[in-house]
């Protein structure tokens, strides 16, 4: 299975939220937007699947929810290690009937 991910680079994220502009934006105001590049990583992902359960009550009831584990690899990116890690999750629909995939990865480097 292959994915394109696209994310914010950890510093952009954190001087949005917490730069010395962004703290004296007052509350009830709206903050200019955020103009910056998004960092983008090719990843192939060997995924096993370990469980199927019924859907829970804020899913979608017309699928079970799918739990798995394996491994992400970059495509492109080979000197980062940031990009392959250990990975687990669950695919599920929403009550939309969206797919919904959540993962968490373990980095090892």
């Amino acid at each position: 299975m292959l994915q394109i991910v696209c994310f914010l680079d950890y510093n952009d994220l954190y001087n949005f939220n917490f730069s010395h502009d962004a703290m004296n934006v007052p509350s009830d105001q709206p903050r200019e937007p955020l103009t910056t590049e998004e960092a983008i990583r090719h990843i192939k992902m060997d995924i096993q699947v370990t469980e199927v359960i019924p859907a829970g009550e804020f899913d979608n009831q017309s699928l079970p929810v799918v739990h798995f584990t394996g491994r992400s690899v970059s495509v492109d990116v080979s000197w980062d290690p940031n990009a392959n890690s250990k990975i687990k999750g669950t695919v599920s629909l929403t009550p939309e009937g969206e797919v919904r995939w959540q993962t968490i990865s373990v980095f090892y480097g």
